[in-house]
C-alpha cells in the first residue's frame, strides 16, 4: 500500500494532459477510483493501482510513487493530518 496525496496525483494527471475518463481508460481503473484518490476520500493505493496509473501517465511506477507519496524512506507519514 502506498499512502498518497490526492492533490499531487491530480497535478501529475493534469501535467500529463489527461482527463479523469482518459486516465481511467488508459490505466484500466474505474473513474470512481481515480476520483476517490484525488479527492482524498481514499489515501491508500495498491501496487496494482499505482502500476496502472503509471502506465497511463507514461512513467515508471517508482517515479510516480516518489511524486505522489507522502511517506519518507521509513514508511512514516510526512504530511500532517487535517484537523
Amino acid at each position: 500500500m502506498v499512502i498518497i496525496s490526492g492533490s499531487r496525483l491530480r497535478d501529475v494527471r493534469l501535467r500529463a494532459g489527461l482527463t479523469i475518463l482518459e486516465t481511467a481508460k488508459a490505466s484500466n481503473l474505474r473513474v470512481t477510483t481515480i476520483r476517490g484518490l484525488e479527492s482524498g476520500r481514499w489515501n491508500r493505493m495498491t501496487d496494482r493501482t499505482l502500476i496502472g496509473l503509471a502506465k497511463a501517465f507514461g512513467v515508471d511506477a517508482p517515479a510516480l510513487r516518489a511524486q505522489i507519496s507522502v511517506e519518507n524512506d521509513k514508511g512514516e507519514n510526512v504530511v500532517s493530518p487535517v484537523a
